[in-house]
């Protein structure tokens, strides 16, 4: 790096097979100081050029993007070991420790509080679609990646929508070549999407309907049924499982639909959602998230 700008690591975030995460201080040579998190490919890794690459298509991607439940993007740079990228530091817990949380102490997850994740998860992948380019058309960004483990839920009750590694979107400065290689986790595929289908939005919102049911049942749904009438009889044992209030459960059942036209887009599942979530029951998101966040941060260490 220049003398312009430097990073000053405190701690390390989390780490896995594609690299590190770093919380650190970006200083610049006015004595401006922000704390950002890194995200930087291991050595391995670096040598993988598709793994560079959509490295720097999710920077590229994320940094067209300005919303309040996706993590925003700093800056893109390149270090002597490779590529990294400078993001917005976001403190909390994911949702899937948030959930096996309550899990653990035998707890009911509030209803009220499922359904402004779900909201924010859905406002942040409409943002992520119908955001225009410079030549006004939409973006149609899709994230493919949606699970509890990529949203991120503050001390304050804040939504956050993490790596965009995997997304596919229309963009000038794309470097990736979108193939027939199936991306994401196969727990939250949609049944079409299993069967080799094109990445579409119904995709992501499938996925939603997956993690709204995790929320309230607090374990894993498993993988979707790739017969329709398999899948029905899942759909029908999953609602069994909860006991949702009827436009939850009527929601849940949309979004989890067999056929992706079948599915409410993104802005119409955030749309419904703010009009229940007063009827729901339970404690709503900063409530919980200001009693439970703080401990399980402070446990983590």
């Amino acid at each position: 790096m220049d003398g312009a700008r430097r990073f000053v690591v405190k701690s390390l975030l989390g780490q896995g097979g594609f690299g590190s995460v770093y919380l650190a201080d970006m200083v610049s040579a006015g004595g401006f100081r922000k704390e950002v998190a890194l995200k930087v490919l291991s050595h391995s890794v670096a040598a993988n050029t598709e793994a560079s690459v959509r490295l720097r298509d999710e920077a590229r991607l994320l940094g067209l993007l300005r919303h309040r439940n996706i993590v925003a993007v700093d800056d893109l740079v390149q270090f002597d070991e490779g590529w990294g990228v400078v993001m917005e530091y976001v403190p909390g817990v994911d949702l899937g420790v948030l959930v096996t949380d309550y899990a653990r102490r035998e707890e009911p997850f509030s209803q009220r509080a499922a359904g402004e994740v779900i909201r924010g998860v859905a406002r942040a992948l409409e943002a992520a679609y119908a955001h225009p380019k410079p030549d006004g058309e939409p973006l149609r960004a899709v994230h493919r990646d949606i699970k509890p483990g990529n949203v991120r839920i503050t001390p304050e009750g804040e939504v956050k929508v993490l790596d965009f590694g995997i997304a596919r979107a229309e963009f000038e400065a794309r470097e990736a070549v979108t193939g027939d290689s199936r991306f994401g986790s196969l727990a939250y595929m949609s049944p079409e999407r299993v069967m080799g289908d094109p990445d579409c939005s119904p995709g992501d919102i499938y996925a939603l309907g997956v993690v709204l049911y995790e929320c309230i049942a607090r374990r894993p749904r498993g993988r979707a049924k790739l017969r329709p009438a398999d899948h029905a009889e899942q759909v029908e044992q999953m609602l069994a499982d909860v006991d949702l209030e009827a436009p939850l459960a009527q929601l849940l059942r949309e979004m989890v639909a067999f056929e992706p036209d079948e599915r409410p887009t993104a802005d119409e599942v955030g749309l419904r959602l703010r009009g229940v979530l007063p009827t729901l029951l339970g404690a709503d998101l900063e409530t919980m998230a200001r009693s439970v966040v703080p401990r399980l941060l402070a446990d983590a260490g």
